[in-house]
């Protein structure tokens, strides 16, 4: 289904960039599982009386950004009946994805690291791909900041937890 073995990610970002990415991108009938639904999926609480994650935490308190802001600037796909298997992840995903273990492994002092939500978010930053862009500027356009703002913040703020 993936196309990218997440064997050092912890439960939490498993869930998130497995389940509920996956989730999201079939809700919206994408056929690939992309930057968007990816960072969809950080936001989502693990479980339904959960409280917010790391993630989301981190958007509120530094952008005033919500789950439901987020799911505003992702596009539905155009085309009804997109299939019911479970979408691979795009290249800019999987780079992400890349990025984050080498983020956690340049962080942590334990010989196999572990991959947190954070991590990934961190990915996403990174590596910027024109998904993870766009939704950004529509962000930063509805709540007032600029995305280099964000760019710059989050790197150090999310390795700070």
């Amino acid at each position: 289904m993936s196309g990218y073995s997440f064997e050092y990610f912890s439960p939490a970002a498993r869930n998130a960039v497995t389940t509920h990415a996956t989730d999201h991108a079939k809700r919206m009938l994408h056929t690939v599982n992309g930057t968007d639904d990816v960072l969809l999926g950080l936001m989502t609480p693990q479980h339904a009386d959960m409280g917010s994650t790391s993630v989301s935490r981190f958007m509120t308190d530094n952008f005033s950004i919500q789950l439901g802001d987020v799911k505003k600037c992702v596009q539905p796909a155009g085309i009804r009946g997109a299939s019911m298997k479970d979408p691979e992840y795009t290249s800019g995903a999987i780079k992400s994805f890349k990025v984050a273990l080498f983020e956690a492994r340049r962080s942590s002092r334990r010989a196999e690291p572990t991959v947190d939500r954070m991590d990934v978010l961190i990915g996403l930053v990174k590596v910027n791909d024109v998904t993870f862009r766009r939704v950004l500027s529509e962000l930063a356009q509805t709540h007032g900041f600029k995305s280099e703002d964000f760019m710059r913040l989050a790197a150090p703020k999310v390795r700070s937890r």
